[in-house]
Formats: C-alpha cells, sequence, structure tokens
C-alpha cells in the first residue's frame, strides 16, 4: 500500500449456539445428538431449547486472531452494518480493510451500501431500493460493495461455498475444543465460555494463514 495506509484482511461470519434443556443432556436426547450438544440440534423439538446466542467474529488473517466479536440474539442487517462500523472505526480512517464472508442477505444489506457510501465519500446516487440504481437489488449492492477501487472492500466466497472462509475453520475448534458434548445452564453461561475460549485462543493458538487452497481443477465448472 502507499503512504501511510495499512492494509487488513478480515474473515468474517456468525455462529448460532443454543442451551439444552437439563433432562435433554442428562440422558434423553437421541445418540445421533449426542454429540452437538450446546448448538442448534437438528430434529429436536422446539421445547427442547430454552436459550439461543450468535457468535459474529472477525478473524484477521495476517494473526490468525479473533479482533472483535459480539454476541447478541439478533442478527439483522441494521446489527451487521453497525458490528462492521464499530470494526472500521477501531481501526482507523486511514486503514484499508477487506472483509471475506459468505453471500448471506445481510452481508450485502442497503444498510451496509450506504454506510460504506458514506465512510469513502462516495458521491454518486445510490438509487431506491427495489427499483434502481445501486440499491435496487442484491446484486447490484453486491457489485458496489467489491469494488476494488474502495478502501472498505467485501469479498464473497461463492453460494453453498462458505467453507472456502477460513473463520469456518475457527468455529469448528471452538465446537470441538470447548463446546461439544458440554451443558450450559444458561445463555450467560454459554457466552462466558465463548468469551474465555477466545481469549485463549488469541494468546495460544493463533497463527498467520496460509491460504492452501488452490482452486477447483475439474474439467467441468463447479455450479456454487
Amino acid at each position: 500500500m502507499r503512504g501511510n495506509t495499512k492494509a487488513l484482511p478480515l474473515t468474517v461470519n456468525f455462529k448460532i449456539h443454543s442451551i439444552i434443556k437439563d433432562e435433554i443432556v442428562k440422558g434423553s436426547l437421541p445418540q445421533k445428538y449426542a454429540k452437538r450438544l450446546g448448538f442448534i440440534l437438528d430434529g429436536i423439538e422446539g421445547e427442547s431449547i430454552h436459550g439461543t446466542t450468535c457468535l459474529t467474529a472477525a478473524l484477521n488473517v495476517s494473526t490468525g486472531k479473533i479482533d472483535h466479536y459480539i454476541m447478541q440474539q439478533s442478527r439483522t442487517e441494521e446489527d451487521f452494518a453497525k458490528y462492521i462500523s464499530t470494526i472500521f472505526q477501531s481501526k482507523g480512517q486511514k486503514c484499508k480493510i477487506t472483509f471475506l464472508l459468505d453471500q448471506l442477505n445481510t452481508h450485502k444489506s442497503a444498510s451496509l451500501v450506504k454506510w460504506v457510501a458514506q465512510q469513502i465519500d462516495y458521491t454518486g446516487n445510490l438509487g431506491t431500493k427495489g427499483k434502481e440504481g445501486i440499491l435496487k437489488n442484491q446484486v447490484s449492492r453486491m457489485a458496489f460493495l467489491e469494488s476494488t477501487n474502495h478502501r472498505i472492500r467485501f469479498v464473497y466466497t461463492p453460494k453453498h461455498c462458505s467453507w472456502l472462509n477460513p473463520i469456518e475453520n475457527w468455529f469448528s475448534k471452538l465446537q470441538k475444543q470447548r463446546l461439544r458434548n458440554t451443558s450450559f445452564n444458561s445463555v450467560k453461561e454459554l457466552e462466558d465460555a465463548i468469551s474465555k475460549y477466545i481469549s485463549y485462543a488469541n494468546v495460544w493458538n493463533a497463527k498467520k494463514i496460509k491460504w492452501v487452497f488452490s482452486g477447483f481443477f475439474k474439467q467441468n465448472s463447479i455450479a456454487c
């Protein structure tokens, strides 16, 4: 980068975690779900769940550390835009940030486009959501957010290929090393466990991410 501008690559995504009733944990849970305690369980009746939190985290590619995270009940487009804003403000105005994330609707929202436009002093007409211009639909909004001319840029994994995002590996380690086969009595207890794991992992497990995926080598194109 030129001048004093610093480049910061971050991978971002969210993970939902749930609390299971004590009686389910103690033995009435079907065996095929036993290894997934602490997470949303497919096939379990709604009354089995009695607390949920959503972890949204940003993994710093250059350090392997979770730089920023939040845990809350909702995950609306306003929530995500506010989260991205918090990260940007903490890094300073001269930092060029690239976010790698999947194509969830909230990751290509009108709220996010408006926020980016404000930060980069975009003077063009954004248009109207659902009608015209950059805000018209997800395709037009995504094109704007991916622009290489912006110092705040979003890069999206292909649809159904979120596993290409390195933070998914981090979420997998969180599940295996801290939450699997564990029962929590409250959402706060679950969130405290996640926070402590993040602090531990940032000190002892963080490594600079080396991208080893070299692409698909099939004659036919991959439909993602």
